[in-house]
């Protein structure tokens, strides 16, 4: 598996595209990356791409992902997942499990909605 991670100054959110097959050491290494760099900036939002992953991962396998992304990240952190169509069939699971992690997560299948998504600031 390999990943891009490039950090949008102007909206100040850091962009994963991961691409590939993954594995959960290698899921663990990104999170691991994007966290630090999340540190680095002061900023709380992530937007991941999944939709380039050599297989098409089932539902159980973007939960269990998910969760190692979501895993030991700042309680702020608010996280877009870009996934394909056929992937959504867990979104609530995945949503609900990285909220129980204090991450709020939502799942996207259009990247234009995830971006809006990941850009916004409630409650301003």
């Amino acid at each position: 598996m390999s990943y891009f991670m490039h950090p949008v100054e102007e909206d100040q959110y850091v962009f994963v595209a991961c691409e590939g097959a993954m594995s959960g050491t290698e899921a663990e290494s990104t999170r691991q990356d994007v966290k630090a760099l999340l540190g680095r900036r002061r900023w709380s939002r992530v937007l991941v791409d999944l939709t380039h992953l050599q297989f098409h991962p089932t539902a159980v396998a973007v939960l269990e992902l998910s969760e190692n992304l979501c895993f030991d990240l700042p309680l702020e952190t608010r996280m877009a997942l870009l996934v394909n169509a056929d992937q959504t069939k867990c979104r609530r699971v995945v949503e609900q499990m990285a909220r129980n992690r204090g991450v709020t997560l939502a799942c996207f299948t259009e990247a234009g909605a995830a971006v809006d998504w990941v850009k916004a600031r409630p409650g301003k």
